[in-house]
């Protein structure tokens, strides 16, 4: 609880000095004889600047304080002019003597979907694996499973947004009040298997897994002490009748991956700030550790395994942005596939053998086939979006539910190329 609440404390100071003019004095404000230019960034030389615009190409010297951001829908960056990426649309502010001392990314706009509207309203959402169902959460209404078919109503399950799908799309794992609910689509059956309970103690329910036969449910709890807080956590393995077959404590926890069912990989971080991380494999059935990636600057991100290919999908901050790797799992070899010059969230897999990832700082969805990534539209993709086609929504939500969208045609009317594992697998 610790770690989100530092997380909220750091966005919001950062949003003060990034764009509120009120609480702070802010650097975007206009100052007498102070002019604003738009344009697209090109590139920084030797403290000049030089800017795209409707009237040419424009080369802008540097003032000796600038203040330079990244902006994205909920959050900014402050960053170094010389990491600013290339091709940005930016706004530039001037001093009466002609200088930039201000530059941010022009904050990507909120633009109307083509793709198909989806009943309900949500803050968070996710799409079965074979698309036929989705889940909507907003605090007022809590999560809902909805059918895509004609005439089924939908269905409460919880008033907390947790929740995982199984594989096949035909059981959702979701987090309740002092119990995990197992909810099975062909049945309509609700089995409830309750929380370890502790005097003045609240468990909390932060992310399920599924094995690939969906027998077996992993999941992760934090045990939040009043007045105090806790960087511990439990991970605990379900059967299928719902009774513990294994269970460890991990401090400062990441993400958590069922890889079969008796193999776990999960992520932990040095401290709360995620200062660096490492990855470890835990053999649930002899408790044994294995170290799979050492000790990285940034952690591990974006964890997506393809359980058909047994390849793991990661990310690793490096600069501004990240760079993605392929990790052969059962060799423990990794390999450098790209490098992204902005940061990329949610990365999953697709039924066809493509990746997804939403890019915060341009909201955009893409796409990366054998051919490098293609931008698919704009909007917010959540973590759990793609299944038979993903779904999304026009931003990143904050306070206030969005409309949810689904796209499940091929992107511009021509399909991604799946990524050739045969090539992939020769450099790992």
């Amino acid at each position: 609880m610790r770690k989100k609440f530092s997380t909220a404390v750091f966005t919001f100071i950062v949003l003060i000095l990034l764009a509120d003019p009120v609480l702070a004095e802010s650097p975007w404000e206009c100052k007498t004889g102070e002019t604003v230019i738009n344009g697209t960034f090109l590139k920084e030389i030797s403290g000049v600047i030089t800017v795209k615009t409707p009237s040419g190409i424009l080369a802008l010297p540097l003032d000796s304080v600038l203040t330079c951001a990244l902006m994205g829908t909920q959050s900014g960056k402050l960053v170094q002019v010389q990491e600013f990426p290339p091709g940005l649309d930016v706004e530039v502010i001037l001093t009466v003597q002609g200088k930039a001392r201000a530059m941010r990314n022009l904050p990507p706009p909120a633009i109307a979907s083509t793709n198909k509207l989806l009943p309900g309203w949500g803050l968070e959402a996710s799409l079965s694996p074979a698309g036929s169902h989705y889940l909507l959460f907003n605090f007022e209404q809590g999560l809902i499973l909805y059918s895509r078919e004609p005439n089924i109503p939908p269905f409460f399950l919880s008033s907390l947004p947790t929740a995982a799908w199984d594989r096949e799309g035909k059981k959702i794992a979701c987090a309740a009040k002092e119990q995990i609910i197992i909810y099975t689509l062909s049945t309509r059956h609700k089995q409830t298997f309750p929380l370890p309970s502790y005097k003045g103690i609240t468990t909390v329910v932060t992310a399920f897994s599924w094995s690939p036969s969906g027998d077996k449910l992993l999941y992760a709890s934090l045990c939040d002490y009043p007045n105090q807080g806790s960087d511990l956590f439990q991970l605990t393995l379900l059967s299928q009748s719902g009774h513990e077959t294994a269970g460890k404590i991990v401090p400062n926890l990441g993400s958590i991956l069922l890889l079969n069912d008796g193999l776990v990989l999960f992520t932990t971080y040095s401290d709360i700030e995620q200062t660096s991380g490492t990855a470890f494999l835990w053999n649930t059935q002899t408790d044994e550790m294995i170290p799979l990636l050492s000790g990285k600057k940034g952690g591990y991100r974006n964890l997506a395994y393809n359980h058909n290919q047994d390849i793991l999908a990661y990310t690793v901050p490096n600069g501004l942005g990240e760079d993605l790797y392929f990790m052969d799992v059962s060799r423990h070899s990794s390999a450098l596939v790209q490098h992204y010059a902005l940061p990329i969230r949610n990365l999953q897999w697709s039924q066809e053998q493509t990746l997804y990832y939403w890019e915060e700082f341009t909201n955009t969805i893409f796409e990366i086939g054998e051919t490098g990534p293609t931008a698919i539209c704009p909007g917010y993709l959540p973590s759990q979006g793609v299944g038979k086609g993903f779904v999304h929504f026009c931003t990143e939500p904050a306070e206030k539910p969005q409309e949810l969208f689904i796209k499940t045609q091929p992107a511009n009317g021509h399909k991604v190329e799946p990524l050739n594992f045969e090539t992939q697998n020769s450099v790992l």
